[in-house]
This record gives structure tokens, C-alpha cells and sequence, in this order.
């Protein structure tokens, strides 16, 4: 009885194995030429204050919480545009703002911050022009917690 069902959990085991390993490496290859638009690392475009074109901070009692820096590097492909990084100096975070925008230099954006009343995220809310463009989550930092 035993050996059955060893034998039945085997079959059974080598059928979904070969049902899951569905082959999609033609797709997997096609996919990789794409461009890829993530932006570098903060530490790749950022070293020292010449790297910065523009900032904008949200000033707390405390000192600036909020930056946005506007990178004088230009995105492959996007030569008029910069890279943008929002720093939350309170939770020691940097991410990029935007992923795939390529902004010229010449469009000012406007930014502010906004607590959703739910579920009490935090979010920085970008315009231009009183048109909102997009909204990105605050992370809290778990490292930065006491």
C-alpha cells in the first residue's frame, strides 16, 4: 500500500512539476529588448551638489522633510529632461519621483504632500499647471523606527 502510494504522490508530483514549467522563455527573450525606463540609482546620478540642477523642500519645525531633486543628467533617449528623486529626510528614504516621464526643462512642477483621511498613507502629489500628473506613495522606513 505504501509503495502505491509513493508511487501515485511521484506521478502526481512530476505532472504538476511539468504543468507549472510552462516554457515562456521566447516571451522572456523578446521582453529583455525592450527599453527599460527604471530610472538609475540615487548614488549613479547624484554625488555632490554640482549634480543637482533644482530642489524643492517641504519644511517642517523640525527642518526639511520633504525634497524633490532635479538632476542635471538626462535620461537615455530624453536629452532636454532630468531625473527627479523625492527624499524624506524624517524616514531617510529616496526613490524616484517618476519612472518614464521625460520632462523638458522648461515645465515647472508644483508638489505637495497629502494624507489620504482612510487609511492615513502619505502621498506626494505632483502639477503642472494646476493639473495633477501623478501621486507617489511616502514609504514609512522600518529601519527608521525606535
Amino acid at each position: 500500500m505504501k509503495r502505491k502510494t509513493l508511487s501515485l504522490l511521484t506521478v502526481l508530483t512530476a505532472s504538476l512539476f511539468l504543468a507549472a514549467c510552462d516554457d515562456r522563455s521566447d516571451d522572456l527573450k523578446a521582453i529583455s529588448k525592450f527599453k527599460d525606463l527604471t530610472p538609475p540609482r540615487f548614488s549613479e546620478v547624484v554625488s555632490r551638489q554640482n549634480d543637482v540642477r533644482e530642489e524643492w523642500s517641504q519644511i517642517a519645525l523640525s527642518g526639511p522633510t520633504l525634497q524633490i531633486l532635479r538632476t542635471r543628467q538626462s535620461p537615455d533617449g530624453c536629452e532636454g529632461g532630468n531625473y527627479y528623486y523625492l527624499v524624506d529626510m524624517e524616514e531617510k528614504t529616496v526613490q524616484p519621483l517618476m519612472n518614464a516621464l521625460c520632462i523638458a526643462d522648461n515645465i515647472t512642477l508644483q508638489y505637495h504632500e497629502e494624507t489620504d483621511p482612510h487609511t492615513q498613507e502619505r502621498f506626494l502629489e505632483y502639477s503642472h499647471d494646476g493639473k495633477l500628473m501623478g501621486r507617489l506613495l511616502i514609504p514609512s522606513n522600518p529601519d527608521n523606527r525606535e
